[in-house]
């Protein structure tokens, strides 16, 4: 795949450079670049680092099975597509993941996201989860 063919790909070198593999190991509270969230999913990933030519980032994901610090696959994060298909039985739309190309990415760049210390982040992921009561 080639890295026109990837758009996270081409927002993630652009937004993260000087933030090469590394680069915040010895940092106390690291710099959170990037997010991306999964726009059907709780999934979040508040990226740190990023390998442009590995495709490699590295950063903090919330809502899977546990909030963790990891390494994630650009290339496989922008395969994740949807589609909605309509549940007849229940009268409603769900959404059904598909092959890369057939409906909408489901990973998704917040263009949105002013870059912070994780401090912050980790703070407004923890007043979040009270808000809703949810385990942190």
């Amino acid at each position: 795949m080639s890295s026109v063919d990837n758009k996270l790909h081409a927002q993630l070198s652009e937004r993260m450079v000087g933030y090469p593999p590394r680069s915040q190991d010895n940092v106390k509270d690291p710099l959170v670049v990037a997010k991306l969230f999964d726009v059907a999913g709780s999934a979040t990933w508040w990226l740190t680092e990023y390998d442009p030519e590995e495709r490699i980032a590295f950063g903090y994901v919330t809502g899977m099975a546990c909030d963790e610090w990891g390494y994630a696959s650009i290339d496989e994060l922008a395969d994740l597509w949807m589609s909605f298909v309509r549940d007849s039985r229940r009268n409603l739309l769900r959404v059904e993941t598909t092959q890369r190309g057939i409906g909408i990415p489901r990973i998704e760049l917040d263009r949105h996201f002013v870059p912070r210390p994780f401090s912050e982040v980790k703070a407004s992921i923890a007043r979040y989860a009270a808000h809703c009561h949810l385990p942190c």
